[in-house]
């Protein structure tokens, strides 16, 4: 046996450098140093250049299954914008402010956790007046945007105000938190009415701002199939759709992140916006854990050069502000409130009931002290 043909076997399991070439010189004892050095380069380049063939050839493979997989939602999205009759381009009713002195904000416009296409019965329902559905969801977030203009236009007396970031956090489609099934769980029905209240919802808001900065994330409730990329969600498509029906709506921007979460700048304050899924939950809505999570995002964030002071959060159906070490978490509360799932996860009905939460932002102070939350429980009545 030649000493090439004895490394080879050695290979695997493989052994390190060292061992190998002691165990080669009591195998051919009147070998050198140089002949064992010189057949292990040549196996060693050789095996390594086999490898490198056969994980290029492994990761075409991922890569052809993954472009696949991909096709499924730009299919979706396609068909979708193919369907959709966008908005007729709308006289403009915002007037812009006149020359003034009053110190100028930007209004934080905050929605999550509508859950469009959840029922609670009156079976279910802990109390009268609490049942939910889809025409319950759409009463309350038209109440909502109407509240949120009406105080806009009370803090214009004293401030400036022209323009607004709408921020969307998730799971505002139901779904179903496991697997869709479309035919039991009607997403496509949900999509569709979703995707036209929060179209008209920026229709109103592109009314009566100078610009609308949309910034619309994914929740966890509405993933297609495991294993698929992460914005393959019928959520991410329904706001596909929100863009295209918005088109003609020139003063209305859109960012609508592939990955699970976005960042954005108003004046020098940077936010990031996520669902939240990603925070454990125990018995109620997880404070504790709140700004470990904080500070573990922002250290990431600021490896991929970026950063921010402001995290805001979906999923823990609790409108908040908490203050963490280095800046604050917004939390945006949610439409459907008191569901069987919330009041059995979060242990005491106080943590959930439905509303949603908006706020300014000043150049110099960050989120200013304009802040309202907006009670949603006496909104739809008993059946909608």
């Amino acid at each position: 046996m030649s000493i090439k043909d004895w490394i080879r076997q050695q290979l695997r399991p493989r052994l390190t450098k060292s061992t190998l070439f002691e165990k080669a010189k009591k195998v051919f004892p009147d070998i050198t140093e140089y002949e064992i050095e010189k057949a292990y380069e040549e196996i060693f380049a050789s095996e390594e250049d086999k490898q490198i063939e056969r994980d290029l050839e492994f990761y075409k493979k991922e890569y052809e299954r993954f472009r696949k997989r991909t096709d499924i939602v730009n299919e979706m999205v396609s068909l979708i914008s193919y369907n959709i009759t966008p908005f007729n381009k709308t006289k403009e009713q915002w007037k812009p402010s006149k020359t003034t002195n009053r110190s100028e904000e930007t209004a934080l416009f905050l929605n999550a956790d509508a859950h469009i296409g959840f029922v609670v019965d009156e079976l279910e329902a802990p109390a009268t007046n609490m049942q939910y559905n889809k025409q319950v969801a759409e009463k309350r977030i038209k109440y909502y945007t109407e509240k949120f203009l009406t105080l806009t236009e009370e803090r214009r007396l004293t401030r400036k105000m022209d323009n607004c970031y709408a921020v969307y956090n998730g799971d505002l489609v139901e779904g179903n938190f496991e697997k869709i099934n479309i035919s039991k769980d009607n997403i496509v029905e949900q999509i569709m009415i979703a995707g036209n209240i929060y179209a008209n919802q920026l229709l109103a808001l592109s009314q009566n701002y100078k610009n609308v900065y949309v910034k619309a994330i994914y929740g966890n409730h509405n993933v297609i199939q495991k294993g698929l990329p992460e914005y393959a969600n019928f959520e991410y498509i329904m706001w596909r759709m929100v863009e295209e029906k918005c088109k003609n709506l020139k003063n209305v921007e859109f960012q609508i992140p592939t990955q699970p979460f976005g960042l954005f700048n108003i004046y020098d304050w940077g936010f990031c916006f996520t669902h939240g899924h990603m925070i454990k939950i125990n018995q109620r809505t997880p404070f504790y854990g709140i700004e470990s999570s904080y500070t573990e995002i922002k250290s990431v964030i600021e490896q991929i050069g970026n950063t921010f002071q402001y995290l805001i959060l979906g999923h823990f159906h609790t409108p908040n502000i908490l203050s963490v070490s280095g800046g604050q978490v917004i939390m945006c509360g949610s439409v459907c409130g008191y569901t069987p799932y919330a009041l059995r996860t979060m242990a005491k009905n106080k943590y959930c009931p439905p509303s949603q939460f908006f706020c300014s932002v000043s150049p110099k102070h960050g989120i200013a002290s304009w802040q309202c939350t907006i009670d949603l429980r006496d909104i739809g009545g008993e059946n909608g």
